[in-house]
């Protein structure tokens, strides 16, 4: 009996055990580093010290905390079907992954870096850059295993995922990079409640 996964499943192209490891590897780099820069803008926050309002804003730091962990789980489901898919060589694997590595790489744009903080803005910059050179791979693997008509109607539809995801990610990096390049302030005198 012939198979219905067939027309979904592509034989030839790049697939090779070393791009998936390669992909899954970089998409979980950048996963996780969106939860080290939340935690690193934590720590580093302007909120440190001061006794008004500390209870208030603990609990808005726990609710944002929990939106991102939300939003950490759930496109690390997408990725993950993405890499099985990927795994299992079916057309939908790169389809996947590369919204989820956009959509990694958008949430750098939303923990900034402080002024002065050059290597946290490196840290910061390699983990957006992992998401998005493993988008490179994807894409690769995308364009040398589909057919002519249906490669370019799916590189269409990416593409406009991609334009407001990347532009969000360009802009976060422009203003990671100006902070992080600027003197830092100088430390005030602590005040008493």
């Amino acid at each position: 009996m012939p198979s219905t996964m067939g027309a979904a499943v592509s034989m030839p192209g790049a697939w090779s055990r070393k791009v998936w490891i390669s992909v899954v590897a970089l998409t979980a780099i950048g996963l996780v580093g969106t939860l080290v820069t939340f935690v690193g803008f934590l720590v580093s926050g302007p909120w440190i010290g001061g006794c008004g309002g500390v209870g208030i804003l603990i609990f808005v730091l726990f609710v944002i905390a929990l939106a991102l962990l939300g939003f950490v789980a759930l496109n690390g489901v997408l990725a993950s079907i993405g890499a099985i898919l990927l795994w299992r060589r079916s057309r939908w694997g790169p389809l996947l992954m590369i919204p989820s590595n956009f959509l990694t790489m958008a949430a750098f744009v939303y923990l900034p870096v402080q002024s002065g903080q050059v290597v946290w803005a490196a840290v910061v910059l390699l983990s957006g850059a992992a998401a998005a050179c493993a988008v490179g791979l994807l894409l690769w693997a995308l364009w040398t295993r589909e057919r002519g008509v249906e490669r370019v109607v799916e590189l269409i539809v990416l593409g406009l995922i991609a334009l407001p995801l990347v532009a969000i990610y360009v802009v976060g990096v422009d203003h990671d990079m100006t902070a992080a390049l600027m003197p830092p302030l100088q430390a005030a005198a602590p005040g008493h409640c």
